[in-house]
């Protein structure tokens, strides 16, 4: 009788360890992301940001399938400091920005070959939330590609599929480019236009942009930030891909690159002026100014 009981409890923990085994190779487990940005315009010197941020969180589960949550973050807020006329777009409780978090609650069933369809059922908003109705279910299907996750959403006016990062990796990015902008800018600072050009800007920006062409616009930015007192970082995003307005015309941004923005201190009262800029980092690791954000 003890020998079965022993031979029971051996067999119920090997299938736990199995059972545990499978969900911890899961390669959908854990958190990822995706980062869409759109620079709007609300009327001159009125430009604003709009941040949309995909998160999942994901957890292994029995059978190989995932459970976890769902969130779909919205912000809108002026890209630099807004005019006194300026007026955000849209329906909020504060006037200088809005938010909105929606969430769904998450499981999924194992489709093989790496593929999950996994079904969301909306567990609420919070911020600026408009319409009392509920957020209608989802579905979708996720795939691993590489380091990606790859979502191919089910719905009939679903534009195409979206492509996560894991949200460490993305918020690495985002904290080491914006680190990297202050002393990307001390050329410019100092007053050496050669400088900039050659050292802080991205091989892309030196084969399209002539030299002379760059320091008319650099001299003119210098003008406006004759003497700098310090700086600080006022947010930093790395989306999926963007196109933003540069000083040199589009900024088209990829999955890596980051838009940094920076208030830069130009009088002894902690005054002075926003300046945004997407960064590209290279391939040892530093980072390199892609374009100037004009605003």
């Amino acid at each position: 009788m003890i020998i079965g009981i022993r031979w029971l409890a051996s067999v119920l923990a090997f299938g736990a360890s199995v059972a545990s085994a499978q969900q911890v190779s899961n390669p959908l487990a854990g958190r990822w992301d995706a980062k869409t940005l759109v620079i709007g315009d609300a009327g001159p010197g009125c430009k604003f940001l709009d941040v949309t941020i995909q998160s999942y969180d994901l957890s292994p589960s029995m059978n190989n399938s995932v459970s976890g949550q769902y969130t779909r973050m919205f912000t809108r807020s002026w890209l630099t400091s807004k005019m006194s006329n300026c007026q955000l777009p849209g329906q909020h409780t504060n006037p200088e920005w809005l938010m909105r978090s929606d969430s769904w609650v998450l499981s999924s069933l194992s489709q093989g070959q790496g593929r999950q369809r996994i079904t969301g059922t909306s567990i609420g908003c919070v911020g600026d939330c408009s319409d009392a109705a509920p957020n209608a279910p989802f579905a979708a299907t996720l795939r691993r590609e590489g380091p990606l996750v790859i979502v191919s959403n089910e719905e009939p006016n679903s534009q195409g599929s979206t492509r996560l990062r894991p949200q460490e990796d993305r918020l690495l990015d985002e904290r080491t480019a914006a680190d990297a902008f202050r002393s990307l800018l001390q050329p410019l600072i100092d007053g050496d236009c050669n400088g900039f050009y050659v050292r802080s800007f991205d091989a892309v920006v030196q084969r399209t942009v002539d030299q002379g062409q760059f320091c008319v616009i650099a001299s003119q930015i210098k003008q406006i930030i004759p003497t700098v007192y310090g700086d600080r970082s006022m947010s930093s995003y790395a989306p999926t891909i963007a196109t933003v307005p540069g000083a040199f015309g589009p900024i088209l941004m990829v999955d890596g690159d980051v838009l940094v923005r920076s208030l830069i201190v130009t009088t002894p009262g902690g005054g002075g002026l926003i300046l945004p800029a997407v960064l590209r980092k290279q391939q040892d690791g530093s980072w390199r100014i892609l374009g100037l954000v004009t605003t």
